[in-house]
């Protein structure tokens, strides 16, 4: 499934149940350049990404090991972590949501 924010972002949910969330507007982490045309366009060079699933207990977010949220990340950078996102599995700790860490390096995203 996909969908918009206000023209600043976007969040594509995937098989897996996996939510990204790519945004790019002067309040996220990002070199957001403003608007293109007030109210109908923003760009920047690179975005702010996250990722979270929704379970019965809660909504588990993945942790970039420093934040559940990853700043200033480039186009490749959102691409790789995307594809990463659509194979993830949920990890759960004495059966509540968690914060989910996955074994791939973030440092390479």
């Amino acid at each position: 499934m996909f969908s918009s924010q206000n023209n600043m972002g976007f969040q594509v949910t995937f098989e897996n149940g996996w939510t990204v969330s790519v945004n790019w507007a002067p309040w996220n982490n990002c070199r957001a350049g403003g608007q293109v045309e007030p109210n109908i366009r923003w760009e920047s060079e690179d975005a702010e990404i996250a990722a979270w699933k929704e379970t019965d207990s809660g909504r588990v977010w993945h942790d970039f090991g420093f934040d559940q949220v990853m700043g200033y990340a480039t186009p490749s950078e959102v691409l790789d972590f995307m594809n990463k996102v659509a194979t993830f599995e949920v990890r759960r700790q004495n059966d509540t949501a968690a914060v989910c860490h996955h074994s791939y390096d973030t440092k390479s995203i």
